[in-house]
């Protein structure tokens, strides 16, 4: 359900960048409101084209507003952060993959367009390509 995406998308946050010095508590608190929406919009609209203005319309927040709360947060942008969260997503898929599904079909699922990138990025951020996590599922 949203509390299990939201865990999970706080997790995978949490692999962006250092957390942000001290901001006054309530300030604080908005921006974690503000950032766990983002991640759950995030998680949610993983298959679809994401841009930084179409989460911050979401969250009826300036793309400023969202990219200055992401970095205090994390350290990173929120389209790190979309690429952390599809990198991630489709991790798990090849890893849970049923015979005969293909590593291109798996990352356009997640949102991924040019299979070159995908298999670079995926490649450092794992230590294995796409097609070695998936055959040792087979």
């Amino acid at each position: 359900g949203l509390s299990e995406i939201l865990v999970q998308a706080t997790a995978l946050a949490l692999r962006c960048g250092p957390e942000a010095a001290r901001e006054p508590d309530q300030e604080r608190a908005a921006s974690s409101r503000q950032i766990a929406a983002a991640l759950a919009f995030i998680e949610a609209n993983l298959a679809r084209p994401l841009r930084l203005t179409d989460i911050a319309a979401a969250l009826g927040v300036s793309p400023r507003a969202l990219q200055a709360a992401f970095q205090r947060e994390h350290g990173c942008s929120p389209m790190q952060q979309v690429r952390e969260s599809r990198l991630a997503a489709t991790h798990r898929a090849l890893q849970e993959a049923r015979p005969g599904e293909t590593v291109a079909a798996v990352a356009r699922a997640h949102g991924f367009v040019n299979l070159g990138d995908f298999a670079v990025l995926f490649r450092q951020r794992y230590g294995r390509s796409p097609s070695q996590v998936l055959r040792n599922m087979e």
